[in-house]
């Protein structure tokens, strides 16, 4: 029998410059996004601070081109570099 009134201990926080491991799944909300039309930017290391803990978090963008829709301002893709 499985003691369900048993509490759980808080987990440690990680050493400094680590971040912790993550406990919510964030794949489905970036599937989520991805599939409302968001492009995928990048991942942030370390980049957010939850309850004293850091978290790495990934950035989405969607521009109204992206959906096929006008836009109230022009937008230009930056000039490709010389190499």
């Amino acid at each position: 029998m499985i003691n369900s009134s048993r509490t759980v201990p808080p987990r440690s926080p990680p050493p400094p410059g680590r971040p912790a491991p993550s406990r919510a799944p964030r794949a489905p909300s970036r599937a989520v996004a991805e599939r409302a039309g968001f492009t995928l930017e990048g991942t942030l290391r370390s980049a957010i601070d939850n309850k004293g803990v850091r978290r790495d978090c990934w950035v989405g963008s969607l521009l109204p081109s992206d959906l096929a829709l006008p836009s109230t301002t022009p937008y230009l893709p930056a000039p490709a570099r010389p190499s």
